[in-house]
């Protein structure tokens, strides 16, 4: 099976291309940066340069993946600083994604966070409605596809 990573550099992203190359997955992955690749020392089967921000710039092979893993947001803490660009790459981003993947028939992970919850109730299910009220949460429900 043959997997593509949307941030593999990141420290979701290196963490999911480390176990799916444990389990023996063909996995390639998007970097930003190159320095930032080369100090995580990835050993994945192929690095795309891509850049979320140029989308039709840089397209990605959808078809030739059996599953597309997006790992790439913007982490809480900096959420507050940049909300415009937090908006894109949390919300947007993953829902264009996803619509790519089913244009190719291929399937999409999006990995999100229990941030989508405010706290106050606990023993959340995938059922259980979003009650975010920071910037963070908010985005991270909206990219939920």
């Amino acid at each position: 099976m043959k997997l593509l990573v949307l941030g593999a550099t990141g420290m979701l992203g290196s963490g999911v291309c480390h176990s799916l190359r444990q389990e023996g997955f063909e996995v390639h992955g998007t970097f930003r940066n190159k320095t930032h690749n080369i100090c995580l020392n990835l050993e994945l089967d192929k690095m795309i340069k891509f850049d979320v921000f140029k989308i039709k710039e840089t397209p990605l092979p959808f078809s030739s993946y059996n599953c597309v893993i997006n790992c790439i947001g913007i982490i809480n803490t900096l959420a507050e600083q940049d909300p415009l660009n937090t908006i894109y790459i949390n919300s947007l981003f993953p829902r264009l994604m996803a619509r790519r993947c089913r244009n190719y028939d291929v399937k999409f992970i999006h990995i999100t966070t229990d941030c989508v919850f405010d706290g106050k109730h606990g023993k959340y299910t995938e059922e259980s409605p979003h009650d975010a009220h920071d910037i963070y949460g908010q985005t991270k429900s909206l990219g939920e596809p």
